[in-house]
């Protein structure tokens, strides 16, 4: 007599409720596992693309290298001018990922009035990783 329809609302705790309100969205471990084997996804794509720009500029530069070598460079200083290539490499790329994890939700807020949360800690947090 009583027919099964089907459900168009899921019923949530208080709690849930509340930290929804709050800004904070609900994730499960599920959720949490993903998003974190996509960032370390990313962090060893990244390590190996700075490793294979540096491979390129080592060995495009071997003829300045030889010639640091002739003009009495040690090799200590050969790697540490590499060294220091690759951590400015590094942090010009970590700023500017930052200035867009930073923009992009910004622009998505004004232009198409989406609500976007940018949290303070996020942007250190993805920096210093």
């Amino acid at each position: 007599m009583h027919k099964s329809r089907p459900r168009f609302f899921t019923l949530m705790a208080a709690g849930l409720l509340l930290a929804g309100c709050s800004g904070a969205a609900y994730r499960n471990s599920a959720d949490s596992e993903t998003y974190a084997a996509i960032a370390g996804i990313s962090l060893l794509v990244g390590g190996i693309g700075i490793m294979n720009i540096m491979l390129a500029s080592v060995t495009e530069r071997t003829r300045e290298i030889g010639i640091r070598r002739a003009l009495g460079a040690r090799k200590a200083d050969i790697v540490t001018q590499f060294l220091v290539e690759a951590v400015i490499l590094s942090a010009v790329g970590g700023l500017i990922g930052v200035v867009l994890g930073i923009t992009i939700p910004f622009f998505i807020s004004t232009f198409w009035g989406m609500t976007t949360i940018v949290t303070p800690v996020a942007p250190i947090l993805a920096f210093s990783i």
